[in-house]
């Protein structure tokens, strides 16, 4: 199977994965009338969302998408369409999406976790998919209607993590199942842990 692209969210000047998420709230392309398909097999959900804090306030800050509409051109320039008041601009050559919005700052109403992870460490991978373990920081931000209520840096406890497989190995009777629990131990949400 192939690995799924994350989206991203800008924290602290910086890019992380989204990891996981806990909550409802998050943007959907059909909640907006948008209309997408897979535009490759790293991308079956048919978008890449860029996330930001805007006065501790959670939006949606880009936008790339494989629509479901007519590729019209125009010389020049380009002629896409609109959404949340910002013309798309049709990449020629994009694995996650040709038309790209940019500058959106849509406010969203999400409640719950989100997960975040940036530096990934390619020397601790251990599956395909990347787990919250082989990023060298990893911070969990907690909203409630969209606006910032806890922000957890969970970069300690997640080296612990990554010690714990490399030393007693993942083959142990029981020892995701035991990770698993303990992770929640220390979370603030509960996550589906895709991310573990």
């Amino acid at each position: 199977m192939t690995t799924q692209v994350a989206d991203t969210f800008r924290y602290q000047s910086e890019s992380f994965d989204v990891l996981d998420t806990s909550g409802v709230g998050l943007f959907m392309p059909a909640a907006h009338g948008l209309k997408c398909f897979p535009p490759s097999t790293g991308c079956w959900k048919g978008f890449v969302a860029e996330y930001v804090l805007h006065e501790r306030c959670l939006v949606l800050g880009a936008l790339q998408i494989q629509l479901d509409v007519p590729e019209t051109f125009e010389e020049p320039p380009l002629i896409g369409p609109i959404f949340h008041g910002v013309r798309a601009r049709l990449a020629e050559h994009s694995q996650f999406g040709r038309w790209h919005f940019n500058g959106l700052s849509m406010p969203l109403e999400y409640s719950g976790g989100i997960l975040i992870g940036r530096q990934y460490l390619q020397e601790h991978r251990i599956y395909l998919a990347p787990h919250a373990w082989n990023f060298q920081t990893v911070v969990e931000l907690v909203f409630e209607k969209g606006r910032l209520v806890e922000e957890l840096d969970h970069s300690e406890r997640v080296a612990e993590v990554r010690r714990r497989i490399l030393a007693e190995g993942k083959e142990q009777p029981g020892f995701w199942k035991e990770t698993r629990e303990w992770m929640h131990g220390f979370l603030r949400e509960r996550y589906r842990m895709g991310a573990f």
